[in-house]
């Protein structure tokens, strides 16, 4: 299940990502970033 979230704040190595609605991605997963034209960073 694709679980959509918002980059909140980067520092560094951290990336913090903010959810709504309690709809967490599993633990251990993997972050896409869909960047348009640029592709996707993973």
């Amino acid at each position: 299940m694709a679980t959509f979230g918002k980059i909140s704040q980067i520092m560094g190595a951290v990336v913090d990502v903010t959810f709504e609605d309690g709809n967490l991605p599993e633990i251990m997963n993997a972050l896409n970033v869909d960047r348009g034209d640029e592709g996707t960073l993973v």
